[in-house]
């Protein structure tokens, strides 16, 4: 099923027929399904996961008395896999059961496109997105290679509500989303997790988990997706290390990978796999930040959240040519003042001599630059109905 949406997906011809036809059948079931106003629909990750900015908000409107008659309700692609949510208040994604309750809800709650790349249904609805990070790489009108359905939907997309992080990011929402006009620096709620220590026993409990090894530090290796890695209709990632850079790496620090949500197939090789820590499927990316030691990335906005803790970052920029020309860049990862590699050898001197984190101090102060913990904007613009 996954492969059909890919190539539906990748496809202008097939991708503006399902438009056309997803956005006719849709457009008369709206005359049917009258609209709840108490009604809130979720998704992270275009259903995948039950994390992120999305679920931090559920939990925070969950907990709030004023939002006890309202129903909350979960689309997955999987409802089965996440059983932290009631199961009716869950439904499967892309079924006439989903679409009935995305049509019947007041409001939309997403970090991606929880109305399946058809903005054309948005409506009487409220739409509010946190987005997924703060963006180093070009998105939207800007990617070269962007497919049809995708680029149509940045350009008519109207969110009533999106979330920004600072003056920087908003810019270039502004630019993407030329159809959204509520852009807020509030912050991803997400990361109000950042600002607390994780308690020991928490800590204890994920390290035994991973079966990380308490006397050695950790690092966390999160590269970006790579849209041109697709293998056979999947979206692949072949780990970019040597055997001797992992059995170097592994005999001073836990070394665990955590591949992009878009990835559905991650290539380990199998004399090192049992050296690396596959937390890829792990939900919460904020424990995983907290009880890391060093964050290794590329061209991923989170580094930026990972900031947050004030901890070491390095980037690993082995391919920047190859994505910079597929991809390209707001801002160049060059012209970030942290630790850089371009090859194993230099990955392994960065990492033995991290010992200055005002750079990361700094790109913290530049780049978050407000945070709305209780999401206090967010609820009274939902019980204001706007």
């Amino acid at each position: 099923m996954q492969k059909i949406k890919n190539f539906i997906k990748h496809n202008s011809f097939f991708g503006t027929i399902y438009l056309v036809i997803m956005s006719f059948i849709l457009r008369v079931l709206q005359l049917c399904v009258p609209i709840q106003d108490k009604q809130i629909v979720f998704a992270s990750y275009s259903g995948r996961q039950c994390s992120d900015s999305p679920y931090i908000i559920y939990q925070q409107l969950k907990d709030d008395k004023r939002f006890k008659e309202y129903k909350l309700i979960w689309a997955f692609v999987d409802p089965n896999e996440f059983s932290e949510i009631p199961v009716e208040n869950k439904v499967k994604m892309d079924t006439f059961s989903f679409w009935k309750v995305l049509l019947q809800s007041k409001f939309w709650i997403s970090n991606s496109s929880i109305e399946r790349l058809i903005p054309s249904i948005h409506g009487k609805h409220i739409y509010i997105n946190t987005w997924h990070g703060i963006p180093l790489k070009h998105l939207g009108p800007d990617e070269l290679n962007l497919e049809f359905l995708v680029k149509n939907w940045f350009k008519n997309v109207k969110f009533d509500l999106l979330y920004c992080s600072g003056e920087y990011d908003k810019k270039i929402f502004e630019h993407i989303f030329p159809s959204t006009k509520n852009i807020r620096i509030l912050g991803l709620p997400r990361n109000r997790e950042l600002m607390t220590n994780l308690d020991e026993v928490r800590k204890q409990k994920i390290y035994d988990q991973l079966h990380l090894n308490q006397n050695k530090k950790t690092i966390l290796y999160a590269p970006t997706f790579r849209e041109y890695s697709q293998k056979n209709g999947s979206n692949s990632f072949t780990l970019p290390f040597s055997e001797k850079f992992i059995e170097q790496v592994t005999q001073k620090y836990n070394f665990m990978i955590r591949g992009h949500y878009f990835i559905e197939n991650l290539e380990i090789n199998s004399k090192m796999y049992n050296e690396i820590v596959d937390v890829s499927k792990y939900e919460n990316l904020n424990e995983l930040f907290q009880i890391s030691d060093i964050v290794i990335s590329d061209y991923s906005s989170l580094i930026f959240d990972y900031a947050l803790l004030e901890k070491d970052i390095v980037l690993y920029l082995n391919d920047i040519e190859e994505y910079e020309k597929y991809r390209g860049f707001y801002l160049s990862p060059r012209n970030l003042e942290l630790k850089q590699a371009f090859t194993e050898q230099g990955l392994i001197e960065k990492i033995n001599n991290l010992n200055d984190k005002n750079f990361v101090v700094a790109l913290n102060k530049e780049f978050n630059q407000y945070f709305d913990v209780n999401s206090n904007y967010l609820k009274n613009f939902i019980i204001n109905g706007r």
